[in-house]
């Protein structure tokens, strides 16, 4: 069985996104993911502090 992977055009990682694929539908999940790895992040960083 071949599995498609869908790749959010928001969430490349570098650089300027490519515009032209970016879908009203990837906004969401971009935002969605980029919180919960920012939040993540946080939590670290205060774990780092509080020890």
């Amino acid at each position: 069985m071949t599995q498609t992977t869908v790749v959010n055009p928001l969430l490349q990682g570098r650089g300027l996104p490519a515009f032209d694929k970016i879908q009203a539908t990837d906004v969401e999940p971009a935002v969605t993911t980029l919180v919960q790895e920012i939040e993540a992040q946080l939590t670290e960083l205060e774990e780092g502090i509080l020890c």
